[in-house]
């Protein structure tokens, strides 16, 4: 599983764009590497997730994650 979270920002940089293309020069969309990199929380380490599973009526709901800000669920 994994979970991208974002914040609104006006900047973006791209590790891989899929090979887009931008439509106004006909060239693949440049991709910031070094920049994405600079960001990014490395090394990596696996979260501590507070899973908990539950039902609500005959629906079984898990929460992976609960903050002050987001919450995911399935």
């Amino acid at each position: 599983m994994v979970l991208e979270t974002q914040q609104s920002s006006d900047t973006t940089y791209r590790f891989y764009d899929w090979d887009r293309v931008d439509q106004t020069t006909g060239q693949k969309r440049p991709l910031q590497i070094k920049e994405s990199m600079d960001c990014t929380t490395l090394p990596f380490h696996d979260p501590v997730l507070n899973t908990e599973a539950y039902e609500v009526g005959d629906v079984k709901v898990t929460r992976f994650v609960s903050t002050n800000y987001f919450a995911v669920y399935r």
